[in-house]
């Protein structure tokens, strides 16, 4: 999961890991995300909860699907 990752929209963002612990220093503005993120990886998952809300995230072959709560989905590729 770590590395850059470009919506269809052409947003760009970086994930970048430590042993299980994934960051997200900013994300699409499409999930209205401010701040940096830190989550867990389970497998293909991707878990954070954090004073903003729950982040949850999956990959589905090479696409990276995120989700803040209350909001609607964003899929990303590598870039």
């Amino acid at each position: 999961m770590p590395g850059a990752w470009c919506t269809a929209r052409g947003e760009r963002f970086q994930l970048e890991q430590r042993y299980q612990v994934l960051q997200l220093r900013s994300g699409p503005a499409a999930l209205g995300l401010s701040g940096p993120w830190e989550g867990w990886i389970r497998g293909r998952e991707l878990v954070s909860k954090g004073a903003q809300g729950t982040l949850s995230g999956r990959l589905e072959g090479d696409q990276l699907i995120l989700q803040a709560s209350g909001v609607g989905s964003v899929k990303a590729t590598r870039c």
